[in-house]
C-alpha cells in the first residue's frame, strides 16, 4: 500500500493543505521542520521512530472497540458538531471536514481519556487510537487500529500541535504540526482537523 493510501487511512479525512511556512507556538518554539537541512529531519525521524517503534503498544482487547462499533447518538453528536460544540458535559468532540462538508468525527470521553473513536456519520467505528497517557498529557505515544483490531500507526506525540507518524513497520508516514501533514522531505502534503 503507497505511502498516500496509509496516511489516508490513518487520518481519516483531511482539510485542503496548507503552504509550508516556520510558525511560533505557545511558548516562543518556533517550528522549524522546513527549514531544516535534509540530514537533520532525517535524524529526527529515526529519533522519534526509535521510540514509537519499540513501545510495546495495548493488547486490542484493552481498547474498548467491542462496546463502541457504533455511537447510537451519532445524529446528536454531528448537530453539535455543526453548532461549533467541541466538548460536552461527557466528551471531547472534533470533526474532520473536507471543504466545509462534515464526513467524519471523532470521540475521546471523559471518563476515559487514554481512548480516541472516530466514526463515520451514520455513527459506525472506523478507528479508534489509544493513548499510552491520558489525552493532553505529552509526550507520548499512541496506537491506532482499525475496527477490526489491526495495528495501523504509532505516532509520537510530542504535543497537541506536533506529532510524528509511523506504519508499524517502521516507515515515515509524516509529521503534522498543528493542521498541516509535512512529508520528510519538509513539504506540505494535507491538512486536517483535531480535537
Amino acid at each position: 500500500m503507497n505511502k498516500i493510501i496509509k496516511i489516508f487511512i490513518i487520518c481519516i479525512f483531511f482539510l485542503t493543505a496548507q503552504f509550508a511556512k516556520a510558525e511560533t507556538i505557545q511558548g516562543g518554539v518556533e517550528f522549524e521542520w522546513v527549514n531544516l537541512s535534509q540530514k537533520e529531519r532525517n535524524e529526527l525521524v529515526e529519533k522519534y521512530k526509535n521510540i514509537a517503534i519499540n513501545t510495546r503498544g495495548l493488547n486490542f482487547e484493552g481498547t474498548g472497540i467491542k462496546t463502541h462499533l457504533k455511537d447510537q447518538a451519532h445524529f446528536e453528536t454531528a448537530g453539535k458538531i455543526k453548532a461549533g460544540i467541541e466538548e460536552d458535559e461527557n466528551k471531547f468532540i472534533a470533526g474532520f471536514y473536507r471543504g466545509g462538508l462534515l464526513l467524519a468525527y471523532g470521540i475521546v470521553e471523559k471518563n476515559n481519556l487514554r481512548n480516541a473513536y472516530y466514526y463515520d456519520l451514520f455513527g459506525n467505528l472506523r478507528y479508534v487510537d489509544y493513548l499510552e497517557k491520558d489525552y493532553g498529557k505529552y509526550p507520548c505515544v499512541s496506537y491506532q487500529y482499525n475496527k477490526k483490531g489491526k495495528l495501523i500507526a504509532k505516532v509520537y506525540n510530542l504535543n497537541k500541535y506536533d506529532q510524528f507518524m509511523y506504519a508499524p513497520d517502521g516507515e515515515f508516514l509524516g509529521r503534522w504540526y498543528q493542521n498541516t501533514l509535512y512529508n520528510q522531505n519538509g513539504k506540505a502534503t494535507m491538512g486536517r482537523s483535531w480535537f
